[in-house]
């Protein structure tokens, strides 16, 4: 018998939670039946329906990130940064766009001894340096804030985007990204410094792709066309 729209969407469902128990509906049933049957499928902790990590976090990290097209580099310290960035990309026609770091331990970024920074984001076919709250093992996506420091334009112009992560800002499921973004904090005489409140975050994974057009892969339609994950051990 050939399943309903309804039918397929949910043997999928039932699917992806590691279940053959998929209900089956009557075009006839009410609204409320319906209802009761989906509960009934969905009853299964976020948690449990992940497959458990066969690895560290930062190796699944990697694996995924890099199924997603992203390059993955791994650095010891700024200097290892700044060494490859200075094999790679010194020979740019325009400088390298980037923002502060200190929050994933580089409080003297950027070091212009080396290499041409800027913070204009607007310059066309442009290499750029974002960091990153954090990384989401399951998926290899990195999660970018946007506030005051961090501009969320900035993930979509340029042309080649690395993304600066801390190796201990990596959780295992998106459900945790709350525990890599800070709360607000106010601004006081015993905090000067608070933390900044973020606008949104933008969680992205690989570089920018769309296949709307004749279902043809077009890369850099949105964002980045390539995308450098660096990590900080």
């Amino acid at each position: 018998m050939t399943q309903t729209a309804r039918e397929q969407i949910l043997a999928n469902i039932s699917k992806a939670l590691g279940r053959d128990d998929a209900p089956t509906f009557s075009n006839n049933m009410s609204g409320v039946e319906i209802q009761q049957k989906f509960d009934t499928l969905v009853q299964c902790s976020p948690a449990s329906a992940i497959t458990p990590l066969n690895s560290s976090l930062l190796e699944h990290f990697t694996l995924q990130a890099k199924a997603s097209n992203a390059e993955v580099v791994e650095f010891s310290d700024q200097d290892a940064l700044l060494d490859y960035l200075t094999a790679h990309y010194s020979a740019l026609d325009t400088p390298i766009y980037t923002e502060p770091m200190a929050d994933i331990n580089l409080p003297k970024w950027p070091d212009t001894s080396r290499l041409n920074f800027t913070d204009d984001f607007t310059m066309t076919n442009q290499f750029g340096l974002l960091p990153a709250l954090g990384g989401i093992a399951e998926t290899g996506s990195v999660v970018l804030a946007s506030n005051s420091k961090h501009a969320t334009a900035a993930g979509f112009l340029l042309d080649t985007m690395m993304v600066i992560i801390s190796a201990k800002s990596i959780v295992e499921k998106l459900e945790q990204i709350s525990e890599i973004c800070p709360s607000p904090a106010h601004k006081s005489q015993e905090n000067p410094s608070p933390t900044l409140a973020n606008r949104c975050i933008n969680i992205i994974t690989g570089p920018s792709r769309t296949a709307d057009v004749e279902q043809q892969v077009q890369l850099g339609a949105h964002g980045p066309r390539k995308l450098i994950i660096g990590i900080m051990l």
